[in-house]
């Protein structure tokens, strides 16, 4: 990933800008740090505009041996880099919800793998879930489900570490990550052959990593790890873009992977086995400050200034009154308020934080064509399709595993506490209403009660001959462009009227 800001590399971004700070923090100019600056150090790198952790403060306190020590320019710096880096990495898991579910439901037999008859069989499993008989299958009524006997079989003790950062052909420690990592039996060997017997599986570069040819890859040979040339690089601009970030083409697909841009900086990349939604941000932490304290908000007296006293009834304020009253006179005026806030924000919008969200193997997502958190007959119908492109080994049966892993990556500006507070949970997309785009007949579109763009003989009100004439592909559903071409059922609309009618006093109630 190439992270920038108005078109500049992060780091350096980031750089400048705590190099500013400490200037400003260091009140007395002597490129020490102590006392009521260690908390200054600390309320930066907790980014925006927040009381500090009193964790931050007391491990600055411990790093400069007590509350009475202090720290230079380049510790305190170096400090900030752990504490308050260019990006960090989150991990967070989604509930498991329809996945450990609906692969229960369609494995009848319960031996944790599907057969094409279990799959052919995908809309007679699913309608014993399907509560309000509207032939559809949502999430919801899936998750309405007890706890069902294969939920362990999607399980990953490493969900919550699917990505690793490595900083680049620089970064020493990337070898011995990733074999602490992935060496499971703590032998110091990182085997990828024989296949059956690996712990990981390795690229054709990464296998050319093995010198002595032994199938496994040691320390030393690891070392080479983050030199090896990357297999894609994203540009991921934020802030101001620049003509290069417009102009810049996409990358080209490699046989591992197809990246597909759904808007600018915006991708959906299918990587070996993965599915992974890339979503930017581009959200200036420090653009929001109308919730930001003004002087005159608290200036009891009208003096144009804020007295210890005044400030005291503002918790941020009163901890945070000698950093903020520049000159030392014991009075916070507004050209030293303000560029206070100002600082403080910045320490966030020069910071990017990486939320990796591991969404698991999801059965329910590959069978949902159009994602639309539904899964209708057509779709299950189609579920031995789905379940062959994702049948790894072509044994004709679909293990868990074998189904794609989807992880959602939300890049955006700020930390982490910032990224919490303002990211709600995302639920599943589910469609509440008819697509803007819905077609067909009058009369098809009322008779579509369940919205799935379809009709199946339940919800067709015509004869069983006229169904049949109009199902000109015989797959048992009439599509809108099947009703549109069929003509010469002029009954049918009366009762698709009819029903509705009966529909609406029904909803009336009585009086």
């Amino acid at each position: 990933l190439h992270i920038t800001i108005h078109g500049r590399a992060l780091e350096a971004v980031w750089h400048e800008y705590f190099d500013r700070a400490l200037r400003r923090l260091d009140r007395d100019g002597n490129a020490q740090f102590s006392g009521e600056e260690l908390r200054d150090l600390a309320r930066l790198a907790a980014g925006g505009r927040v009381e500090a952790d009193p964790m931050l403060t007391g491990e600055l306190e411990r790093l400069a041996g007590g509350s009475a020590g202090s720290l230079s320019r380049g510790v305190a710096l170096e400090w900030l880099r752990a504490a308050a880096p260019p990006l960090a990495v989150v991990h967070t898991a989604a509930p498991r919800g329809t996945a450990p579910a609906l692969f229960a439901l369609l494995d009848r037999d319960g031996d944790g793998a599907l057969t094409a008859e279990e799959l052919g069989r995908a809309v007679e499993s699913a309608s014993r879930r399907d509560f309000n008989d509207n032939q559809l299958l949502t999430a919801a009524e899936l998750q309405a489900a007890p706890p069902v006997a294969g939920e362990t079989l999607l399980h990953d003790p490493n969900a919550e570490q699917r990505v690793m950062l490595l900083s680049g052909p620089t970064d020493a420690a990337a070898g011995l990550a990733v074999m602490n990592r992935y060496d499971r039996d703590r032998d110091g060997l990182l085997r990828f052959a024989p296949r059956e017997q690996a712990e990981v599986l390795l690229s054709a570069a990464q296998a050319g990593l093995d010198l002595n040819g032994d199938g496994a890859l040691a320390s030393d040979e690891l070392a080479h790890l983050a030199s090896l040339a990357a297999d894609l690089e994203l540009w991921i601009p934020f802030g101001r873009l620049t003509a290069e970030d417009r102009n810049r083409p996409p990358p080209t697909g490699e046989p591992s992977w197809v990246l597909r841009r759904r808007s600018n900086f915006n991708h959906d990349l299918l990587l070996d086995d993965a599915q992974i939604q890339i979503e930017r941000r581009n959200r200036d932490p420090a653009a929001d400050d109308t919730n930001d304290p003004r002087v005159s908000d608290f200036d009891r007296d009208n003096n144009g200034y804020l007295s210890p006293q005044e400030a005291a009834v503002h918790p941020l304020l009163a901890a945070s009154f000698a950093a903020i009253d520049a000159n030392g006179d014991g009075m916070i005026y507004a050209d030293e308020l303000n560029p206070w806030f100002r600082m403080q924000a910045q320490a966030a919008s020069c910071r990017v934080v990486l939320e990796v969200r591991d969404e698991g193997q999801d059965l329910f997502t590959l069978i949902d064509e159009d994602r639309d958190g539904r899964l209708t007959y057509r779709e299950l119908r189609s579920a031995p399709a789905a379940a062959a492109a994702a049948d790894k080994n072509g044994d004709g049966v679909l293990s868990a595993l074998e189904i794609p892993l989807r992880v959602n990556m939300l890049i955006l500006r700020g930390t982490p506490t910032l990224m919490q507070a303002s990211t709600p949970p995302r639920p599943a997309r589910v469609r509440t209403s008819r697509p803007a785009a819905a077609s067909g007949p009058a009369w098809f579109n009322r008779m579509d009660r369940n919205e799935d763009g379809e009709l199946s003989p339940r919800e067709f009100l015509g004869p069983a001959a006229a169904f049949q004439r109009l199902d000109a592909n015989g797959d048992g559903l009439i599509d809108a462009q099947e009703a549109g071409a069929g003509g010469g059922v002029s009954e049918i609309p009366s009762q698709a009227n009819e029903r509705e009618d009966d529909d609406e006093a029904s909803n009336a109630g009585p009086g």
